[in-house]
């Protein structure tokens, strides 16, 4: 699985919860109280667990618009944090030397320029920051040249990966291999007392208060090229240990007990038989079997034993899936009953809508009433520009007749001064005439009236 989806459990939950557990198994003896940078977060149950863990900040960062927006939705809480970026360009994100710890799992085989990331994780941890880096062992999964992963860059063995990360991160470090792991261990009666959920997800889990890693006479068989996974930790005092466990019935163990020890174990891409030999007679060749029939009887026990173990496996799976549809169809009972709740306030709305149409109506007739009164108004503003047109035509004229009286102002005034002058001299005329005509008596005043008459005939 290249990705864990938390909103969907995948075939093989519990292996697969182990599997990604156990990466951040290893990161959590670090982080207490310290600034951790959480690389292709993914969907954030790793952020969350470092900071379950005592992290006093995790910064979550994914390349998946969409994972890191289903981290934001499920994780996000005080002093967790999800940015969607490259990985490879974090130090444009975060000031220099600012992480103590960098946890990056199972994320340098999806770089195309792996050095460049490597430094580029160092410029923004401090100096003394721890680094923990997983590989994933694809020799191992895809061993021909042609095969490959078909989200990965590239394939690393363990040398390669060590060569790389020496090189950027130097050699205080210790090594490690992720690899299934075998052994008891104490559980509840009630096995699923006291988990604690993974929020918006399909995982629980219970960490542990203890446990031993042991080795017995026998011979481990567990190296750099038959492990899982190998990771380097960083100015760290040892090697960590880690791990992610289910607790299986004794049936299961016995089966897959006699699964091993029936045969060496079957790398996944080695071929099988085609077809089982003939059983006819079975019973009798499993009592005593003899030459070339001892390898055939042997590989068929064993795909008998892997076939019932995976048989086993699936219906646990089963269990689970059984579970998990519950679960299902119990948010799809939730959802049904949000659904009726958003179709009434969607009768609601639309109901609304309508009053609100009504409204809308009801203003575009207001509108068009308004614009009418604009136009009319618009018709009598042009009149009025009219009219004042006309009135300044018309005193432009009157400007210019009054400009014409103007100039005929000082030629009238003169002509008043010159009859007031005459007007003078008429009026000492006058007033000498009626001194005279005081003086002549009245009858000599009528015959000099006559005589003047009648001159002027």
């Amino acid at each position: 699985m290249e990705r864990l989806d938390t909103s969907l459990a995948p075939e093989r939950p519990n292996i697969e919860a182990s599997i990604h557990f156990a990466r951040y198994a290893i990161a959590t003896p670090f982080v207490q109280g310290k600034k951790v940078l959480d690389i292709a977060c993914g969907e954030g149950y790793g952020s969350h667990l470092l900071k379950q863990a005592g992290a006093k900040q995790v910064v979550g960062v994914d390349v998946s618009d969409e994972a890191v927006n289903r981290a934001k939705k499920s994780f996000s809480a005080p002093g967790v944090e999800f940015m969607a970026t490259d990985a490879a360009s974090v130090e444009r994100e975060f000031p220099l030397e600012y992480f103590d710890v960098v946890v990056s799992c199972e994320t340098i085989e999806h770089i195309q320029d792996p050095a460049r990331y490597l430094q580029s994780l160092k410029n923004v941890a401090k100096k003394d920051a721890v680094f923990i880096i997983s590989c994933p062992n694809d020799y191992w999964y895809f061993p021909e040249d042609h095969q490959r992963n078909p989200y990965h860059v590239r394939k690393y063995n363990f040398e390669e990966f060590k060569e790389l990360t020496v090189g950027i991160l130097g050699n205080n470090v210790s090594w490690s291999v992720g690899t299934a792991v075998m052994g008891f261990g104490s559980t509840p009666l009630d096995v699923k007392k006291d988990y604690e959920p993974v929020p918006a997800s399909w995982m629980s889990f219970k960490q542990l208060g203890g446990a031993y890693l042991v080795n017995g006479s026998g011979e481990l068989e567990v190296t750099a090229a038959n492990c899982s996974y190998f990771f380097g930790v960083w100015n760290a005092a040892d090697a960590p240990s880690g791990a992610a466990v289910f607790p299986v019935s004794m049936d299961s163990y016995a089966r897959m007990v006699q699964a091993m020890e029936s045969e060496p174990a079957v790398h996944p891409h080695e071929a099988l038989p085609e077809a089982a030999p003939d059983c006819t007679h079975e019973s009798n060749a499993l009592r005593a079997p003899t030459g070339d029939v001892i390898p055939e009887v042997r590989k068929a026990s064993l795909l008998y034993e892997a076939s019932s173990a995976e048989n086993l496996v699936l219906r646990e799976s089963l269990h689970f899936s059984t579970g998990s549809v519950q679960a299902l169809q119990t948010d799809v009972n939730t959802l049904q009953a949000q659904a009726h709740t958003l179709q009434a306030q969607a009768h609601a709305f639309q109901s609304d809508a309508h009053a609100l149409k009504a409204q809308v109506h009801t203003l575009q007739s207001e509108v068009h009433a308004l614009q009418a009164e604009v136009l009319t108004h618009q018709a009598q503003i042009r009149h009025r520009e009219a009219e004042v047109q006309t009135l300044e035509t018309q005193a432009h004229a009157l400007r210019g007749e009054l400009n014409a009286f103007a100039a005929e102002v000082p030629v009238l005034q003169a002509e008043i001064e010159r009859l007031t002058v005459e007007c003078a001299i008429m009026r000492v005329s006058h007033d000498r005439y009626v001194r005279l005509r005081n003086i002549v008596p009245q009858p000599v005043r009528t015959l000099a009236l006559k005589v003047a008459r009648a001159v002027r005939r």
